[in-house]
């Protein structure tokens, strides 16, 4: 019990607790849904991952819709580290994260299988990488080193949340077609 005592180990138990929590959540929320919902998660799912419609993207178009709503994002959680709320903003931050992966695991694994998890980490990789990163300097390494908000960790989250955009907008349609077409 004393390691959980410092602002660290705690903060990290929490963090991790809480994407368990939302994990299990959305795990048990995906079970329990009649037939009617799964089938229009995975009506919804298909026409994420449609071929067609890969081919017809504006790859600059998507970039700019990628980085705007990244770039909200970050913002939003810049602010809320910002804030005295933001242990617990970030608590369920985590917890909605771990439910929303769980529900597209979830749903994927009910199409395909084992296959479901790789088609899971094509949608992520490599993006996820970055954004990932951007969130564990956020939510625990800017707490525990008592850092606060400077003008180049906003540079540094710009320059991050581009080059997530770019490998979002770029380099991952074409890993999601190669991954689902197998």
């Amino acid at each position: 019990m004393k390691q959980f005592r410092n602002r660290e180990d705690s903060l990290r138990f929490g963090l991790s607790i809480f994407l368990l929590i939302g994990s299990i959540a959305g795990t048990i929320f995906c079970n329990r849904m009649d037939e009617e919902m799964k089938g229009e998660l995975l009506n919804l799912e298909r026409s994420m991952i449609s071929t067609s419609i890969l081919q017809s993207l504006d790859l600059e178009e998507l970039f700019f819709r990628v980085f705007w709503r990244r770039l909200r994002e970050i913002v939003f959680l810049l602010l809320l580290s910002a804030t005295k709320a933001a242990y617990f903003g970030f608590l369920i931050a985590s917890a909605v994260l771990g439910f929303f992966a769980a529900v597209l695991v979830s749903s994927m694994t009910m199409r395909r299988g084992i296959f479901g998890l790789f088609e899971f980490l094509s949608f992520v990789f490599p993006q996820a990488v970055v954004y990932l990163g951007e969130f564990y300097i956020l939510a625990w390494w800017m707490p525990v080193r008592r850092k606060s908000f400077t003008w180049s960790l906003a540079a540094l989250f710009l320059c991050t949340t581009i080059v997530g955009a770019l490998m979002e907008s770029f380099l991952n349609p074409w890993i999601v077609a190669l991954v689902v077409n197998m």
